[in-house]
């Protein structure tokens, strides 16, 4: 039974940062500042980086970190999710699970006791130095569309052992991870096998048997960091389990380099823990994504912390109102998959017919407005297909229309909208792909995606 107020962290990994989100939550809780020049100042000793530069930076976006500075990027997306968590507690939310996602672990650690920010930011430092230290064979992580059994035997067909099963972010969504070449031949293999293969921006071949090298160089550089007892209960995904007392959380950090993930069982033992809301700490919503399409058919609910920047709520606010209890002491109901299919049914002809309605006075008002009829109306309402097909990107244009309109056109303008709401790649918008069946969209996200579409064509 779900808990009312209570709610767990997630801190993420790779990805979680976008240009102008440093400043975006400087701009709203100043006293977070503090954590940003205290993660600046071990990034300027160790690495020589200065993450400060990045405060009033409202252009340089994570490609543009990668590709100049990644061990700039690390300390960004580490810093964030301390910060947001600092923020949090100021304002007297405490998370009563912290989940860390692959790199996120460190944050995770860090806000749960066990290390100060400063020595946080120390950790991401060593492992970064560790990692540039290492005779490592250039690797690469791609996400198959697939579950783990498909994935595992598309590895295997690639006949090197060192492509291995990285993680698992969604049932049907699994992370390989291996040196270039069979990584490489993984993806085609999925491509015949029917299944799409998205290539992450990823430095390395985190959690394969690549990263065995820079281990030893890990664990060295650790060991001058004194590490505390927990005072917070943190969930690994890659142990599968909450760390106990125990554990020695030094060498958890180093195997996790080598060793896989499993983000939806994390989901469930969250869920078993009776908490309502998971509160991404991070830069993005990667994760919020991901866990709302584990919890299709639950009443957890997971939000940002951090908006995108299309959202006008300001930081930390949309996850306040979601832990805070309502008047009644209840906290208001999130729509479900099931909750909405069955709303759908019972509604989608009365609502149709209202937008048609609607859409008619409109167009009656537009004609009164300019009396030439613009090609392709002509004096007529066409009839709507409010819910696409299959839940796929398919675009019907009249040919006679405007130019803005022109097929081509408005299909590149789809997918990019599509590729920046869902955070997939580009690429992975064809015009046959099944959103649902696919890439996992629910028809609550789809609904969602139409009224941008809706909006961006003022429609």
């Amino acid at each position: 039974m779900p808990k009312n107020g209570l709610f767990a962290a997630c801190f993420p990994g790779q990805g979680s940062y976008e240009a102008g989100i440093i400043n975006r939550l400087i701009e709203a809780e100043p006293d977070t500042k503090n954590v940003f020049e205290q993660v600046s100042n071990v990034g300027n000793r160790l690495l020589g980086v200065n993450l400060l530069s990045l405060v009033d930076d409202e252009d340089t976006t994570l490609d543009d970190l990668l590709d100049t500075s990644p061990d700039l990027a690390q300390l960004a997306i580490y810093a964030l999710s301390v910060a947001t968590n600092e923020a949090m507690h100021q304002k007297g939310y405490h998370p009563e699970i912290l989940v860390g996602l692959s790199f996120g672990e460190i944050a995770a650690m860090t806000c749960g006791g066990a290390l100060t920010i400063e020595q946080g930011a120390e950790v991401v430092c060593a492992r970064v130095t560790a990692l540039k230290a290492s005779d490592i064979t250039p690797g690469a992580m791609t996400a198959i569309l697939a579950n783990r059994q498909i994935a595992e035997a598309l590895c295997h067909l690639s006949a090197d052992d060192a492509t291995v099963i990285a993680g698992q972010n969604l049932e049907n969504q699994t992370i390989i991870s291996g040196p270039i070449p069979s990584i490489q031949k993984v993806e085609e293999l999925a491509q015949i096998a029917g299944h799409r293969a998205v290539r992450l921006r990823s430095p390395h071949a985190f959690h394969s048997p690549l990263l065995s090298s820079a281990s030893t160089k890990f664990m060295d550089a650790l060991k001058g960091i004194d590490f505390k007892p927990l005072s917070t209960k943190v969930l690994s995904p890659i142990l599968n389990r909450f760390y106990t007392t125990d554990d020695d959380l030094r060498s958890a950090l180093v195997e996790h380099l080598t060793q896989p993930f499993d983000f939806p069982s994390a989901l469930d033992t969250v869920a078993h823990a009776g908490i309502p809301t998971l509160v991404e700490f991070g830069g993005k919503e990667g994760l919020t994504k991901i866990s709302n399409q584990h919890f299709t058919e639950s009443h957890i609910t997971a939000i940002p912390s951090l908006p995108a920047r299309p959202d006008n709520s300001a930081p930390l606010q949309a996850a306040i109102n979601r832990i805070k209890p309502a008047s009644n002491g209840e906290l208001p109901m999130e729509p479900t998959q099931k909750t909405f299919d069955e709303f759908w049914n019972t509604r989608s002809e009365s609502i149709l017919e209202t937008v048609r309605s609607e859409f008619e006075k409109f167009i009656s008002g537009k004609n009164q407005e300019d009396p030439v009829t613009k090609p392709g109306l002509n004096g007529s309402i066409p009839e709507i297909d409010m819910m696409p097909k299959s839940g796929t990107l398919d675009v019907i244009i009249d040919t006679n229309s405007d130019s803005q309109f022109d097929r081509n056109n408005v299909f590149g303008q789809l997918v990019s909208l599509y590729s920046e709401a869902l955070e997939y790649p580009e690429e992975v918008f064809s015009e046959d792909v099944e959103l649902e069946g696919d890439l996992g969209v629910d028809s609550v996200k789809q609904t969602e995606l139409l009224a941008r579409v809706g909006e961006k064509f003022e429609l």
